[in-house]
């Protein structure tokens, strides 16, 4: 039997995210595209996330997905301008480094991955330096 105080702090845990993520009016098509994302549909998944971010622009989850998916396509360069633009969101909106060092991480892999291994050192430095990954 799982304790009163585990099953309170995982629901207010999982509320606390759940409220952080996508608006109510844009969840069933995030889930759509979630699950076509799951199922490797990467065409469906981004035509769901570009009505899903032309609906809202900075929509942080839905533009995180779309560089997984572009990454999964290996659409190296519309990848490298997706988390472009989730390093500008997220230093508009003054977030912590550390919350922008996966984002510099993934540079660095996809920077790597097409040969511009200077460009990729400097990402995975700035990910270093954010304390990425850090035990």
């Amino acid at each position: 039997m799982i304790p009163i105080s585990a099953l309170c702090l995982f629901f207010s845990l999982f509320s606390a995210l759940a409220l952080a993520v996508v608006p109510t009016s844009l969840e069933p098509l995030y889930a759509e595209a979630l699950l076509a994302y799951n199922s490797k549909h990467y065409k469906e998944t981004l035509e769901l996330l570009d009505r899903l971010i032309k609906a809202e622009p900075k929509q942080i989850e839905a533009l995180e997905l779309k560089a997984l998916t572009l990454k999964a396509e290996r659409n190296i360069p519309q990848a490298i301008d997706t988390y472009r633009s989730l390093v500008a969101i997220g230093e508009a909106q003054r977030v912590s480094k550390e919350e922008l060092a996966p984002y510099f991480f993934e540079l660095g892999t996809l920077y790597f991955n097409i040969k511009q291994y200077w460009v990729s050192r400097q990402q995975f430095l700035q990910s270093i330096e954010n304390h990425f990954n850090e035990g």
